[in-house]
């Protein structure tokens, strides 16, 4: 068993710092300054229920499902691009 050493290399120490890094480029990044910020699924009317947001796409996928005329249609709606 070999003793704690902070000067060891461990492999997952820069994956690490890398992720940091991207997180707090990310956190500070620059919004742009000619559109307006939007949140939300697009396409979708927006709502401030917590149930319509975490279920309201699953309805949608459920929809599209019905819609689809055969299997073939019916598989490319659920694994498909969007």
């Amino acid at each position: 068993m070999r003793a704690f050493s902070f000067l060891s290399t461990d492999r997952h120490v820069a994956g690490g710092l890398l992720l940091v890094a991207f997180i707090f480029i990310a956190i500070f990044a620059e919004a742009p300054r000619d559109e307006a910020m939007r949140f939300g699924v697009k396409g979708r009317a927006p709502s401030n229920s917590p149930i319509v947001i975490a279920l309201g796409e699953w309805r949608h996928l459920f929809a599209d499902l019905c819609r689809a005329s055969g299997l073939r249609q019916k598989l490319a709606v659920l694994f498909g691009p969007s």
